[in-house]
């Protein structure tokens, strides 16, 4: 969906499912997203159970996810790794 959308707008994408369930993605304290940053990708988004837990593992976050206490998603810039939320924003709209 992501990359037939960035398609469509002209744009090329990769957008990647990592198995977090294999159990050497257990270990948290270097998670294997971060392999995604050294390919060179933006951003990660993320999902239950890690929007809580990759907090500690981030350089900056967001109002919004400071706000949540949540992150859904990740982007690389500048050698930093910036958590973000957009499930507030999305849930505001909604209403």
């Amino acid at each position: 969906m992501q990359m037939a959308e960035a398609r469509a707008q002209g744009l090329f994408t990769v957008y990647k499912k990592l198995d977090m369930d294999a159990p050497e993605r257990a270990d948290m304290t270097r998670p294997p997203w971060w392999t995604a940053e050294a390919a060179g990708f933006d951003g990660l988004n993320i999902t239950y159970p890690f929007k809580i837990e990759v907090i500690g593992l981030l350089d900056e976050l967001s109002d919004n996810a400071r706000a949540v206490g949540a992150v859904n998603t990740v982007v690389f810039r500048d050698g930093q790794r910036i958590g973000h939320n957009t499930d507030l924003w999305g849930f505001a709209e909604s209403l």
